[in-house]
């Protein structure tokens, strides 16, 4: 079994439960049908998202214990609360993990997820309730929106007493290498947010090959998927109902004119323990970002997996880099670079939002506020020739475990030097 029909399947399994009894057991007159027991979970699911958003906003105590019960807080740690255990099964949190390979060790492992990609996932695959009305999904999008706002609110707030124990528990649940911080003085970081968009050293992240136009590096330190062409993207991973590069750059004329009928993806995926700035792939001169979609679905991989249009509904900018790639025809090579926030993201940033901004390959370029996020990388089909190692983990459904400025790829037709 491929990792997606493995992941897929614990995503039917675990998620869509509807509650009702077999057909030769009869459920006792006083039980509720699965549209009920629908609406009930809803309304949990709703609250426990904002008792997690809320905890986020309080002072550290040894009886409040705010921390722990956070939107930082991993799925694994506030499954030992009381009123999470009341929400989902053991099972339910053993079962919808993510399936990750490190590209150095080859090791496979399961990576666990934050609570509140948990609970947002639950939200979206109650299908006894999503699938009443419309009006049940519009009452999601408008909780995730809400949410998103309020926990970027909060993660910008400068009092001490929240911010400071925040950062040191966020820094000892994910295991953050201080040592690595541009600015290493923790009481320099006024908010949350402005730790969790921290700089690191140059020296932290060496680009390879960084005189070599040829070559293509990781965007960010993220678990990478690559795919040759949209439609192996969207057999193995992708599977958002409306998914095209013409919806996700969201102007159709402008996508085949750069990218032709069938570009090529590199979708970079950053959980909250990752470093959130991204880099530039490549030289080249920027356009100005343009920004649209709505959404705040979570880019958990459960999600990607499903028919749910995540990276095409989503809050994204998008820009297009006219490259230094080399090509044989001699002609520029566009890249377009796609910055997709998701739950809890509070907001998007780009260094230089300028037209013709150039940045040198591996220059920091822009950076997520909290939450996990996406970057998608777009090349016309016939000029980037992705790793051989990469290629062959996407098409087993395994993301890989890559670091900013690590080498991705190379231009086809070019001679690296």
């Amino acid at each position: 079994m491929s990792g997606v029909s493995h992941i897929v399947g614990k995503v039917r399994n675990a998620l869509h439960r509807s509650g009702s009894s077999s057909s030769d057991a009869p459920s006792p007159p006083s039980s509720p049908g699965p549209k009920q027991e629908g609406r009930e979970r809803h309304a949990k699911l709703a609250q426990s998202l904002k008792a997690t958003i809320e905890n986020s906003g309080k002072p550290e105590s040894a009886d409040s214990n705010a921390v722990h019960n956070s939107a930082i807080a991993p799925a694994t740690h506030a499954s030992k609360h009381a009123w999470i255990r009341d929400m989902f099964s053991e099972q339910e949190f053993d079962s919808v993990r993510n399936y990750v390979m490190d590209r150095r060790t080859k090791e496979k492992k399961f990576e666990d997820m934050p609570i509140y990609a948990r609970i947002g996932m639950h939200l979206l695959f109650n299908q006894s309730y999503l699938s009443q009305t419309l009006l049940g999904e519009r009452r999601v999008d408008k909780l995730l929106r809400d949410q998103s706002v309020k926990q970027g609110q909060i993660y910008d707030r400068e009092d001490p007493a929240i911010v400071q124990p925040h950062i040191q528990s966020f820094i000892e649940t994910y295991e953050i290498d201080t040592s690595q911080l541009l600015q290493p003085d923790l009481n320099a970081y006024k908010t949350f947010n402005e730790f969790f968009a921290r700089r690191i050293r140059p020296d932290a992240r060496p680009i390879d090959s960084p005189d070599d136009p040829a070559i293509i590096t990781s965007v960010a330190d993220c678990r990478l998927t690559v795919w040759k062409n949209v439609a192996t993207a969207t057999k193995v991973w992708v599977k958002g109902k409306n998914f095209s590069v013409p919806e996700l750059l969201g102007d159709a004329k402008l996508s085949e004119a750069k990218f032709g009928t069938n570009p090529s993806l590199g979708i970079f995926r950053l959980a909250p323990a990752d470093y959130h700035r991204f880099h530039s792939p490549c030289a080249g001169a920027f356009g100005a970002p343009t920004s649209m979609g709505s959404k705040y679905y979570t880019v958990n991989p459960q999600a990607v997996n499903t028919e749910l249009d995540v990276f095409t509904a989503n809050r994204r900018d998008i820009r297009i880099i006219e490259s230094d790639i080399p090509s044989v025809s001699g002609l520029v090579t566009p890249v377009g670079i796609v910055a997709i926030g998701a739950l809890l993201v509070g907001s998007i940033g780009w260094t230089d939002k300028s037209e013709g901004y150039r940045a040198a390959k591996g220059d920091d370029i822009g950076w997520f506020q909290y939450g996990g996020s996406t970057v998608i990388i777009v090349f016309p089909g016939d000029r980037i020739k992705w790793d051989d190692d990469l290629v062959a983990a996407s098409e087993q459904g395994v993301e890989v475990q890559v670091r900013a400025g690590e080498r991705v790829g190379q231009a086809i037709g070019a001679t690296s030097s």
